[in-house]
Order: structure tokens, then sequence, then C-alpha cells
């Protein structure tokens, strides 16, 4: 842009200050020859007379905006008389420039209007001469790097500010009787700035001091992230991180602690719930590895029982399974179990998922397990009074272990299942020929070791076929559940029955002796009698022929030849006159016995 003002004119000759003519300012020996900033001065109509090099380059780049407010400074000085300065943005030089300007009137001023106007022509030509002496000088000074050092303080103590304000984090400043004198806008705990400042800081945290620091806010050492619980305004605890450093004015006193904190509150209760989860997955991966490794159906759940008591610090547990659609029956225990355990389960109704009981000497806790959201069993567990109680996280714990306990459980009742299958005849539901020949090797076996007697009972129909002949296979069906019941009503438990074949059953005696069979036998002829209602024809009634065989220890008989022998002794009733019982001779005479089974 064309610059509006003249250079300077070079004097035809030089004078001293104050005679009016330029050539004093800057001459060589004037007081301006050495000044390092722009420096110039302009007449009457606000032409530049004279100036330094300095200034020639400002002179230069006097036009546009700066140019005319450079204008009306002038013509307000060269008007009023009066000193004046202003800054004008520079744009046309190599970077923007802020310059400061100062004009400082040297001689008579315009009178009012009286004069012409700054830049017009003179009346007449006589006035020129006195136009053209110095009546002003302009001295400049580059503000560039101060205003802009100023302006960035001004932004950065800004952005400080709306970082502050927006941030969730709270600055706070004490003094050196612990008291807030700052305290950022948004407040803090619940409280408003205003509630803050003033008020001892101190009185807001909760627990033990920080070694020989009471707070972080009368520390006389930097702290970073000391971590404080501190009370909210409406009684809850909040954990704060604190950072702070000490103030000390120019005496080396201290004088207070500016900081800010911090809530951490979630943050740590995320972290405490992770732990926690982890932990419990660690248990609970650690049970169900164990639960897996173990084969045995019994044992499995032994194992379980066990390793959870453990793992949960329990000082008992018991498992119970589901049986007859409702009834929960113990199934593996470990530990000390209370005498009122059962009440502990039996609260596990409808749609209760946790039961607790608080006993004088015992906790207790129980919860349902579950396979396809169907209750299949419960486990309980319990703590001595003395020690802690039972936690949420305890009872996360024992739901996700419940959760795998209700899969082992299923597993079990399917692997038992799949046993009685394999080991039951199907119609009566008594063990079936391999089963029963299996177990009875077992039961050898036990009597060889405690030299106990036993009897081995050989049963079979009389008369069979022609029930299914004359009334089908469904009647004869009928008849075989009725022999199962009345073995079954003239049997103990810990004694053994077996289907053998279509019609054929064997009877092991845990413990019996010859006079014990005797008794048996009658009972169960007597009670065949039953029986005859499924009969074929009145002149062959439905009973039953028992062969019986004693079992002596010392013999050394084998499993085989006991029902050898007990099968000849039914066959011997059979061919005389059906409906009675046969004891077979002894193992060690059998072979040379010539007496006929004994027959009733």
């Amino acid at each position: 842009m064309k610059n509006i003002f003249s250079f300077p004119r070079q004097p035809e000759k030089s004078g001293v200050m104050g005679a009016g003519e330029p050539s004093s300012f800057f001459s060589e020996n004037g007081p301006f020859s050495r000044f390092p900033a722009p420096a110039f001065t302009i007449d009457r109509k606000g032409d530049v007379i004279e100036c330094n090099s300095a200034g020639e380059e400002i002179i230069a780049a006097l036009g546009g905006d700066a140019g005319e407010k450079y204008l009306a400074l002038v013509e307000s000085v060269l008007i009023t008389g009066d000193c004046q300065s202003a800054v004008l943005k520079l744009p046309e030089l190599n970077e923007l420039c802020f310059l400061e300007f100062s004009i400082i009137p040297l001689g008579a001023v315009l009178e009012g209007d009286s004069g012409a106007a700054l830049g017009a022509d003179s009346a007449d030509d006589s006035a020129d001469a006195e136009n053209r002496q110095a009546c002003a000088l302009v001295l400049c000074r580059d503000i560039t790097l101060e205003r802009n050092l100023r302006t960035a303080l001004v932004d950065s103590r800004q952005r400080y500010k709306d970082l502050v304000e927006a941030s969730s984090d709270f600055a706070w400043e004490t003094d050196d009787d612990g008291a807030y004198v700052f305290v950022s806008p948004r407040g803090a705990l619940g409280y408003s700035a205003e509630e803050l400042v003033g008020r001892q800081a101190d009185d807001m945290v909760i627990g033990e001091n920080l070694g020989d620091l009471s707070t972080p806010f009368s520390s006389r050492v930097p702290l970073d992230n000391a971590e404080l619980w501190f009370r909210r305004a409406d009684g809850r605890p909040t954990f704060l991180q604190v950072s702070c450093v000490p103030l000390y004015n120019d005496e080396g006193d201290w004088v207070g602690v500016r900081g800010i904190c911090r809530d951490v509150t979630e943050e740590r209760e995320r972290d405490a719930a992770l732990a926690r989860a982890h932990h419990r997955e660690q248990l609970l991966n650690r049970i169900v590895r164990e639960i897996r490794d173990e084969i045995v159906p019994q044992k499995m759940m032994s194992t379980a029982a066990s390793v959870t008591a453990q793992e949960l610090n329990a000082s008992g547990c018991r498992l119970y399974r589901i049986r007859g659609g409702h009834v929960f029956v113990p199934a593996a225990e470990w530990g000390t179990i209370p005498k009122d355990a059962t009440e502990l389960v039996n609260g596990l109704k409808g749609d209760v998922d946790c039961n607790r009981l608080e006993g004088k000497k015992q906790l207790g806790i129980a919860m349902p397990t579950r396979y396809h959201q169907k209750i299949n069993g419960a486990i309980c567990l319990w703590r001595e009074s003395a020690t802690f109680p039972w936690s949420g996280d305890d009872q996360v714990l024992l739901g996700e272990i419940a959760d795998q306990l209700g899969i082992a459980i299923e597993q079990v009742t399917n692997h038992e299942e799949l046993e009685r299958i394999s080991s039951t005849d199907a119609l009566t539901g008594l063990l079936n020929r391999r089963t029963f020949f299996a177990t009875m090797r077992d039961r050898i076996s036990h009597a060889k070791r405690t030299s106990r007697v036993g009897v081995m009972c050989y049963v079979d129909f009389d008369n069979f076929k022609l029930v299914n002949d004359i009334h089908g296979h469904k009647r004869g069906d009928e008849a075989l559940k009725k022999l199962t019941e009345i073995l079954g009503e003239n049997t103990r438990a810990n004694d053994l029955i077996g289907r053998l074949g279509g019609d054929e059953f064997g009877i092991w005696l845990e413990e019996t002796d010859e006079a014990g069979a005797r008794a048996n036998a009658e009972k169960l002829i007597e009670s065949s009698e039953a029986l005859r209602v499924f009969s074929g024809a009145p002149d062959h009634p439905l009973g039953i022929s028992i062969g019986i065989a004693v079992f002596h220890p010392e013999s050394g008989e084998r499993l085989e030849d006991l029902v050898s022998r007990a099968d000849d002794a039914m066959y011997a009733v059979k061919n005389d006159e059906k409906g009675g019982f046969a004891l077979a001779p002894p193992a060690e005479t059998s072979a040379n016995s010539e007496d006929s089974p004994e027959s009733s």
C-alpha cells in the first residue's frame, strides 16, 4: 500500500535545538543521532521533517488503518498540545508487529479552527517556512513481544481457569492455619466453593494420619497421589487422590499448601469389584476342577462339599439332592454340621434363592441348586458365630458354585440312572443276572474274609407257563411283579434279590445260617399263596419252589458251585410235589451224599 507521507527532506542548514530548525534533533551531535528506536519529527501539517534510520521503515509501513489512526493521533496532539500515545498494528512489515507511538509537541499549536486542517495548504506562502519548523517529536517503541507475552499469559490463565472449572477434580489452597482460602468455583464434596472457603480442610478427612503429617493440607513436602477418605456433605464417604505442593514466602516461611483432589471412589469400587470377581473366578475354577477330576459319583459329591467349605472358610458343608420331587435328602457332607441343619435347607421354599440362619454358635447359609431352571438339590454352609458373617461376595460366589453343583448333581443322577438301567431288570426293578452274580462274588469274598456264613436261595415259579398261555403275557408280568413284592417283603435291606431268568429268581441272605434259611423259606412259601389268583387253571396253581444252599467260608466253595447246589435243590422240589423248599447238602458232602433234598 502506498504510503500517505513523504520521506524527510534534507535540511539546508543546521541549528541548535530550540531555534526551530529540524536538523538540531538528528544532526551528528543531535540528541537522537544514536537513538536505537524509531524517531522522527513532523511539521504543522503532519509531514515528516527528519527521522533516524530506524524510523524510515516505520514511516514506510504507516498506511491503511494504521495510517488513519496515526493521523488522528497527530491532529489531536497538534490541536491540544498534549502528549499522547497509542498502540498501532502494522501488518505491512515482514511480520505483524505492534508499536507504541508517543507524540510530544515541540512548538506552538494550532488554535481552534483558525489554522488549516492537518495536511491542508497554508493560507499563503509566507506561512510555509513556519509550517516546516519541527512541531512535534514522534517516538516509537516495539511492544510486539511484550504484547504477545501478555496475551499468552492471559490465554494461559483463561485456559487454566476453564480446565479447572470443567474438570471433575477440584483445586484448592490453604493458609498456614489449614483453612481453605481458595476452592475452584464448582466446589467439592457436595459443598459450594463459598461454603468451603474459610473452613478447616482437615475436618472432612476420615481415617488415620499420613505419617508425621496430619493431612496433605498441612504438608511441608510435595505429595503426589496421596489417597484419603473424605466425608461428603451428605455424610457419605468418598475416596480422593490428593497431589499438593507447600507454599513458602520470600523469607522461607511456610504459608500454606496448594493442590488438587481427584475423586477416585468409583475407580476404587470398580477395581475392588474386579478383584473380587477375579478371586471368585479362581475359587470357582478350583472347585469345578476338583469336582471334575472325580469319577465315582458319591466321591464327586463328597469332594464338592469339602472343597467348597474350605474355599469359603466354612466349618461345615452339606449337599442335598431332591428325591420324590420335593424332599431334600442329604447327599454328602464335610466338617461340623449343626443339629438344626434341616431347618436351614427347609427354608428354601417357593422363590427363596438364599436362606440364612444365625444361631448361637454357627451362622448358616443355604442356596438351591438347579438344572434347566428346576431345583434338584441344595448346598448349605456354616461358619462359627465368632468369625466374620457371610458377605455379599460370599453369596455371589455360593450362587455360582450352586449353578455348577446343579450340573454335577444332574450328572450324578444320570450316572446312577444308567447304572440302574444296566444293572436292574426292566420289569421288576430287581438286579439283573449279570449284576446279581457280580455282587454275589463281592459278598462271597467278604464272607470268606469275615468268616461269616450266608445262604443262596434259588426261587422258581411253579406252573408259570400256563399263566402266559391262558391269560397272556400281561397277566404273567403282573404275576412276576407280585412275586417281586413278596420277595422284598420277606428279605432284609442288606440281602440281595435278582431276576436270573424268565421266571427264576436268586436270593442271597447275608450272615444267615441254616435255621434262618429255613425260617425265611417258610415265610416265602406262606406268602406265595397270594400268587394263586394269577393261576392259569385251578388244578395247576401258581406257586414257587425254593432251593437252599448254605455257604460256609471255611469250605472254600466257589460261587458257581454254590449256585449249582441251590439250583439242584430247587429242581429236587419241583420234581417232587412243587410248592416247597429243599436244603442242599453241604459242599464237602454234596458229591457223595445219597440223601434227597429236604422238602416241605
